[in-house]
């Protein structure tokens, strides 16, 4: 049954993690069933958005397929202390990050840690609800298991991230069209502008394009950006309160809203693909 319905939506098992979320979501208890074992055998390579939405439990399928990485698995946890829950947490959370990859646990290196563990955060992190912090402490304590039973060389770490991540875990949020016309942007006016100036544009087209994300879902790219969405932006600055208490300086919204008239002044001069027919600001 779950065969069947599964592969009367698909053309292929590589055209699933094409469909919309909410589509991939939408499949009936047996064909996830289904999904997460062609997950765990490498027939199939679910994305990150899926795995932390719908936390399929893929450790119990990896465990029958693998029973002696499991057994091994399990004693290091109990080696190391953790009770059995958390421990099945990790075994499951190591199922996820070897679909990501698409690989066997066993064939995992140090790259495929680190970009599973970046996907399964960022999706976490765009997800309503699914727990970032308690996910990067999971992560943590996996890696720790994995180095104590021989399936990596490199000792956990924890990974406090610092703005640089902070930004890119933001601009994940931010629909791709959107996010790579203003990054676009960005890129070109450090070859002209002081750096202090650059930061500033940087800190408006994110905050800007996350709460036209967050308000209006629908817009999907800067040509579909109105009046509407810098109205409603410089009402976002005059309400929201500065770093040290109280309303914004006059000057501070002042200077955002100049930085977007900035930004869509140049993609007129440009002649930029992605731009409104008529400038919104």
């Amino acid at each position: 049954m779950g065969a069947r319905a599964l592969l009367a939506r698909v053309s292929d098992l590589a055209s699933f993690s094409m469909l919309p979320l909410d589509q991939q979501l939408a499949f009936n208890h047996e064909t996830h069933r289904f999904i997460g074992w062609l997950a765990v055998t490498g027939r199939l390579r679910p994305g990150a958005d899926y795995l932390v939405a719908r936390r399929p439990r893929l450790g119990i399928i990896l465990a029958r397929v693998d029973p002696e990485l499991h057994l091994r698995f399990m004693e290091t946890t109990r080696m190391l202390g953790f009770r059995d829950h958390l421990a099945h947490g990790q075994f499951n959370l190591l199922a996820h990050l070897a679909a990501v990859a698409g690989k066997r646990p066993e064939d995992l290196v140090q790259a495929d840690w680190d970009e599973g563990r970046r996907l399964l955060l960022e999706a976490a992190h765009r997800i309503p609800n699914r727990g970032a912090k308690a996910l990067s402490t999971s992560l943590f304590n996996l890696e720790a298991t994995l180095f104590h039973a021989g399936l990596s060389d490199s000792l956990p770490r924890r990974r406090s991230p610092d703005r640089a991540d902070v930004r890119e875990l933001e601009w994940a949020r931010v629909p791709t069209a959107i996010a790579t016309t203003m990054r676009d942007y960005l890129q070109q006016i450090t070859t002209t502008l002081r750096p202090g100036t650059v930061k500033n544009a940087e800190l408006t087209l994110r905050e800007f394009a996350l709460l036209v994300t967050a308000e209006d879902p629908e817009t999907r790219c800067v040509a579909n950006l109105r009046r509407k969405h810098i109205e409603r932006y410089k009402t976002w600055l005059l309400e929201r309160p500065a770093a040290r208490g109280g309303p914004l300086h006059r000057h501070t919204v002042r200077d955002r809203l100049s930085k977007l008239r900035g930004f869509f002044r140049r993609l007129d001069e440009w002649d930029t693909e992605d731009r409104p027919c008529q400038r919104p600001a």
